[in-house]
């Protein structure tokens, strides 16, 4: 019994020490197949970093440009070698070169460094703009094309109202001379009809002193009508007249009311919107007088008055002149023969004045003449024209006498000087009669414009 228990133990671990080798015999064939596996992935691995570093270095895959690149390549499921090379055939396409590199592009473009972004579309980018600049070149270029359209159509225009212009002066000029010419004709005719009438009256002084008496009479009795005609004009003031008569008053205003107590004070109708100042006269005429304009020229009215203080809706006067029996009441009529309250008179000046009588007669009281035109509505000109209402004109300036042949280079220059101004004066005046415009001196303005000295 103890030799069967023996050998049945024997056999078991016979059997199990086969089972233990066989086991590691397999453990040992796997380790030799594992770690030829191992070597290998490793080999390969090698490998793989060995071909990678001939596109990318280590310390550039953590570079954003490449992070952006990765990016794009797997939003269109591609490899970052794949996308690369079709980016480098769309660029290659764009800029026109098969063989073109990326170090020929950097040096295209001098070396800078894109990021965040691709070549190709930084190309496109550039391409987007170079369209946009010849976009605004071609826009520039029709503004230009428009600018020399519109110069000559100025230019054109100009030349025609230069044309129109040029008629128009001719024209008036050609006026200007059958007017003269018809002048000169009636002022020969009329010349003649005086001579005439003189002749005549001559005769008959010589002939009948009698006869004198009789047209004295007989034009006594002719201006008792005139007389009476002129007041019946007078009784038709304000009435339409028939036919294409007009009848025209030049009153400026009327007197409202005289100041009690006895003072010479009145107040007028004109007030600070009609453009009057203090210190403006006007003269008084009768409240039923057709008042026209060769009464204001050749005679005075009955008074004279001075505007000292101008209110919103009259002014007061001071009456400071009287004629001969005189009587100022209300309802008389005021008149200036310089002012308007509807129009604007254009006056040139012209000349050096002496304004306040000091015997010094000086450039700046020119000025002073037009600050007083300026300050009653007048508009001041630097040309005399036909347009022109008045022509104001200072002291008369000497004729000086010519210096001897032996005299001076500095006295035949001052004497140059003195005639130019004198002979400025006479033409100035010579044109204004020719054109028909009142020539005032001194004096007479002062007087019409209203400056009173105290």
């Amino acid at each position: 019994m103890a030799r069967a228990r023996g050998s049945s133990g024997g056999t078991g671990w016979a059997i199990a020490t086969v089972i233990f080798g066989f086991a590691f015999l397999v453990s040992l064939v796997l380790a030799i197949v594992f770690a030829s596996q191992v070597g290998g992935a490793r080999e390969n691995l090698e490998q793989l970093e060995q071909d990678t570093r001939q596109y990318i270095h280590r310390d550039q895959k953590v570079q954003e440009r490449f992070v952006a690149a990765g990016a794009l390549a797997k939003a269109e499921k591609k490899s970052l070698v794949g996308y690369l090379n079709d980016e480098n055939t769309r660029l290659k396409a764009l800029v026109g070169f098969e063989a073109l590199t990326v170090d020929d592009i950097k040096k295209q473009l001098g070396g800078m460094v894109l990021e965040g972004t691709t070549l190709v579309n930084e190309v496109k980018r550039l391409k987007a703009e170079l369209a946009e600049a010849d976009e605004r070149a071609g826009m520039s270029e029709d503004q230009v094309r428009q600018a020399t359209t519109r110069v000559e159509e100025i230019a054109r225009q100009k030349a025609q109202l230069g044309n129109e212009y040029t008629n128009a002066t001719d024209g008036i000029q050609q006026q200007l001379e059958d007017v003269r010419s018809d002048f000169t004709n009636y002022k020969d005719q009329l010349d003649g009809q005086v001579k005439t009438v003189e002749d005549h009256l001559k005769d008959v002084r010589k002939g009948s002193s009698g006869e004198i008496k009789t047209l004295a009479r007989a034009n006594s009795h002719l201006r008792a009508q005139v007389d009476q005609l002129e007041r019946r004009l007078r009784e038709a003031e304000g009435k339409k007249p028939k036919g294409d008569v007009q009848l025209h008053n030049e009153r400026d205003g009327v007197i409202l009311s005289l100041a009690r107590g006895g003072r010479d004070m009145a107040y007028v109708d004109l007030a600070r919107h009609d453009r009057v100042l203090p210190g403006m006269t006007f003269e008084v005429f009768d409240k039923d007088t057709l008042i026209r304009p060769k009464d204001l020229e050749d005679s005075r009215g009955k008074a004279t008055i001075e505007l000292v203080n101008v209110l919103e809706s009259a002014s007061e006067a001071r009456i400071v002149r009287r004629g001969p029996d005189a009587v100022v009441v209300e309802g008389d009529q005021i008149a200036n023969l310089a002012y308007d309250r509807s129009t604007v008179f254009e006056f040139f000046v012209h000349g050096m004045f002496d304004v306040d009588r000091t015997g010094r007669a000086t450039m700046g009281d020119n000025r002073r003449i037009q600050q007083m035109i300026s300050n009653w509505g007048g508009e001041v000109t630097n040309d005399l024209t036909f347009q022109t209402d008045y022509l104001v004109v200072g002291l008369q300036p000497p004729l000086a006498e010519e210096p001897a042949d032996d005299a001076p280079v500095l006295e035949w220059e001052e004497y140059q000087v003195k005639l130019r101004v004198y002979e400025e004066y006479q033409d100035l005046v010579a044109q204004a009669r020719d054109l028909k415009i009142p020539v005032l001196n001194q004096n007479r303005f002062l007087a019409l414009v209203g400056y009173y000295r105290r």
